[in-house]
C-alpha cells in the first residue's frame, strides 16, 4: 500500500521537485512499483532512496538494487 500511494503521487503530482523517501526499508517490489510511477514524471530534480532496495541506474532511472 505504501508503494502504491507513492506511485500514484508521482504519476499525478507534477509540482514535486525534490523527494526524500530514504530509510523506509522498501523492498525490490516496492521500488518497482514506485519506479513505474516515476516513468512519466519529468519534474523531479532530486530523489533520495538510501536505506531501501533501490538504485539509480546508468540512465538516471530509479530501479531495484541488484
Amino acid at each position: 500500500m505504501f508503494a502504491e500511494c507513492w506511485q500514484a503521487a508521482f504519476r499525478e503530482n507534477k509540482s514535486l521537485i525534490h523527494v526524500d523517501i530514504s530509510h523506509n526499508n522498501m523492498s525490490k517490489i516496492d521500488i518497482e512499483i514506485i519506479a513505474d510511477g516515476l516513468i512519466e514524471n519529468h519534474n523531479i530534480y532530486g530523489i533520495h532512496l538510501a536505506g531501501n532496495a533501490a538504485k539509480i541506474d546508468n540512465q538516471g532511472f530509479v530501479a531495484p538494487a541488484d
